[in-house]
């Protein structure tokens, strides 16, 4: 598979696919499960919020995460200590 550089980003839409088949199979086992609907109705909002941050991050130039990797790690290791002070 060959990637056009001109386009702005790649997004392997088989991938895409595999993770929405998987996750709405996740939502029916939650369903079949929990015999509520309410409960699988709030993992298919969750996923369609998730889903969208997905592409939306996925269509941000992967040099801008190389540049903003470190400053990134850094806060998290902050916010992983802040979680530690009682």
């Amino acid at each position: 598979m060959s990637v056009d550089p001109s386009k702005k980003y790649f997004l392997p839409i088989s991938f895409l696919f595999l993770a929405i088949v998987l996750a709405l199979f996740g939502v029916l086992m939650i369903y079949n499960a929990s015999t509520s609907w309410a409960r699988a109705q709030s993992q298919l909002l969750w996923f369609a919020l998730a889903l969208g941050a997905g592409v939306f991050t996925a269509s941000i130039d992967y040099r801008f995460w190389k540049k903003m990797a470190w400053p990134l790690y850094i806060a998290s290791v902050i916010l992983l200590v802040i979680v530690l002070i009682p």
